[in-house]
């Protein structure tokens, strides 16, 4: 064993090491600055380590001894995907296992778990991989002889691995702790320990609440935007009257709290609307239940999620709290004459960089001054740059917006193809239609410099793709024929994006349906995302199958265990020559968009599970990421459509659960600042 000090990725952010998040961003090639809040940075430049190595003796560092609750952190490297490494937490020196009440493990099988009591276990299977700096969370509760373990993930939050477990059976009468230990007990392997760090001013995460006892707080992050807070509740009995609730200050009453999930007496879960408690279907039994909030102070509303269960969505803040500005505190109350319910906060982050959020997935046209349209598939709002509505419209279709601030929307109802005209309050103006093929389907609409609609549109009896051109006011101009693939509309040019298993090919088109140049890639891959930019440069992407080299070199195939195909973005000028082409940190690129000096990224990663994940590029392809925390882009789900707009200000669709199976997926669009 040895112990050294050594400069480690040691970026503080809200008090935690971000030694995860500089690894990743290593291993996709981008600064470890990026996506951290400089007002949220200071500097900690040495931090002891200590090598632990498989023959060795125990690591012991001594702390200050510890007798009620605390917090203590750590980050820690196997060496091996297969070692059999345990570090912990014991009082005075510690010379065995059985002198660790608290013990995190990584096991031979390569997953990582938890003592509890007399065995080894995890509320969720996490694998580990041999250099892949881990950093974990222990909180401690010496008088209820439990522990919680989490796992920081790369965007700032944690994952609980353990929750409420029992101490080491031989300790589970110890009164205090004082030391951090730690022993490789396979044959060969060593384990790095960094960053002990120890708050013992942190309160425990879990709140105790008991009838007649009051309110019950704990502070959380400070949201002025969105907020996401994940908590298991452990209700006493099948029938309660308990709330848990957020609100700006410690609340003294009910009227206090801005949001509200009650346990009822009926054996239900509802949450109040405005001025009434509703019922969304969920229900408790005397048992665990996780709950996901999502708060939106721009909107006043929020959302709950139970398991696999949305039980309430955008309700009202209470009516008494519609003003408030943020939310900063966390409680629970048992209401009723009797009873008495545990509530664990296991996740709590704040968004940083969110304008405003809207549930539910959406079409999003950037309009002047950072004002948007937005369709959600039955209506079309203009908002105003806070997300405020200041114009409605009870429709649906393809969006586009003229120079002039008009909108066109487009749509087909049978074989018929309808193409209107709203000025920008969204009064009509006119409408146009056309006869179509059966199931015809909208594939971009645009507006010319001259304020006309173009549209491209495929039908299932054509295997080409039909551009159709009106004029400004509504008449039909022009219809030509392209070849089939992703379009995309550069005024009344098309441009169209395929491939095969031997060749990707992109070819713009003149307006009267000649090449004007085209370029083909040999090579295969799924193709799921094109745009023309305002300079007219056409940006597309996906997902290598093979490598290829689009003209800035071969893309390799970034594979890993689960995957064995690597997201890719391309950049080609207006005459179709190579500005850059770059792999992403992404298994699938799924969106592009541009509005000339950045272009923004929107996909998924797979590793055991599927990741939502935004990328920025200037206009030379250099990568930075998004500097800001939506609150939750670090849960499984998919990045999907995005767009940006002349100020940078992005709109990105994202599809997000908390874990697989435990809680129920929502969508959200999302308005980023620039």
């Amino acid at each position: 064993m040895m112990t050294r000090p050594r400069e480690v990725a040691s970026r503080r952010i809200n008090g935690s090491w971000a030694v995860i998040l500089c690894a990743v961003a290593a291993t996709s090639g981008l600064g470890c600055d990026g996506g951290v809040e400089k007002d949220e940075v200071t500097r900690s430049d040495v931090t002891a380590c200590a090598d632990v190595s498989a023959g060795g003796a125990w690591w012991n560092q001594a702390f200050a001894a510890q007798t009620t609750r605390f917090t203590a952190e750590l980050i820690a490297t196997p060496s091996t995907s297969s070692i059999d490494a345990v570090v912990g937490l014991g009082d005075g020196s510690v010379a065995s296992f059985a002198a660790l009440a608290v013990a995190v493990r990584f096991n031979p099988a390569g997953t990582i778990d938890v003592r509890s009591g007399s065995s080894y276990r995890a509320d969720v299977t996490q694998r580990y991989q041999a250099g892949v700096p881990y950093q974990f969370r222990l909180e401690v509760d010496l008088a209820a002889h439990t522990y919680t373990v989490q796992l920081r993930e790369s965007a700032g939050t944690y994952m609980p691995l353990a929750q409420g477990y029992a101490f080491r059976t031989e300790q589970a009468g110890a009164t205090r702790l004082s030391v951090a230990a730690s022993k490789v007990d396979s044959a060969t392997g060593t384990l790095e320990i960094c960053g002990f760090e120890l708050d013992p001013t942190a309160s425990s995460s879990c709140l105790d609440a008991t009838a007649g006892g009051g309110f019950v707080a704990v502070p959380v992050p400070d949201v002025t935007v969105l907020g996401t807070f994940d908590v298991d509740a452990f209700p006493g009995a099948p029938s309660l009257d308990a709330v848990i609730g957020l609100s700006a200050e410690p609340p003294a009453r009910f009227a206090d709290l801005a949001t509200s999930v009650r346990f009822a007496p009926g054996g239900v879960i509802d949450a109040r609307d405005g001025d009434q408690y509703r019922s969304g279907g969920g229900s408790y039994r005397a048992e665990r239940s996780g709950l996901r909030v999502v708060a939106d102070v721009t909107s006043h509303t929020y959302s709950v999620f139970e398991f696999a269960e949305q039980i309430a969505r955008q309700y009202a803040f209470r009516t008494e709290q519609r003003a408030v500005t943020h939310l900063r505190w966390l409680s629970v109350i048992v209401d009723g004459t009797e009873g008495r319910i545990r509530v664990c906060v296991t996740g709590a982050a704040r968004s940083t960089g969110v304008v405003y959020s809207r549930e539910g997935s959406a079409e999003v046209v950037p309009l002047a001054g950072n004002e948007a349209l937005l369709d959600d598939g039955t209506t079309v709002q203009r908002v105003d740059a806070t997300g405020k509505p200041i114009a409605q419209l009870a429709a649906t279709g393809v969006l586009a917006a003229a120079a002039d601030g008009s909108v066109f929307l487009a749509r087909v109802l049978g074989t018929t193809l309808t193409v209107e005209r709203y000025d920008p309050t969204l009064v009509l103006r006119w409408r146009a239609t056309r006869t179509v093929g059966a199931g015809a389907v909208i594939q971009a609409l645009a507006s010319r410099a001259d304020g006309a609609p173009v549209v491209a549109l495929r039908q299932t009896d054509d295997p080409s793709t039909a551009v159709i051109r009106f004029t400004a006011a509504g008449g039909f101009a022009s219809q030509i024929a392209v070849p089939a693939g992703l379009v995309a509309l550069d005024g009344d040019q098309p441009v169209v994006l395929s491939g095969d298993d031997s060749e990707v090919k992109v070819t713009r088109f003149s307006a009267t349906g000649q090449v004007v140049w085209q370029r083909v890639f040999a090579g295969r891959a799924e193709l799921s995302a094109l745009v023309v930019d305002p300079l007219h440069n056409v940006l597309f992407g996906g997902a290598l199958r093979t490598e290829i080299d689009f003209g800035g070199g071969p893309l390799p195939l970034l594979g890993n265990s689960e995957v064995d195909f690597s997201g890719f973005v391309v950049k080609l000028s207006a005459a179709g020559d190579h500005v850059f082409s770059r792999n992403t940190v992404m298994t699938q690129v799924r969106a592009v968009a541009s509005n000339g000096s950045r272009a923004v990224v929107s996909g998924v990663e797979l590793g055991n599970w599927f990741k939502p994940r935004l990328l920025l590029f200037d206009a030379a392809g250099t990568p930075t990421p998004w500097p800001g925390d939506t609150s939750f882009h670090s849960d499984i789900g998919t990045g999907d459509a995005v767009v940006i707009g002349a100020s940078g200000r992005i709109w990105w669709n994202t599809t997000t659960r908390q874990q697989p199976g435990l809680s129920a997926a929502a969508a959200y669009v999302l308005a980023l600042r620039e």
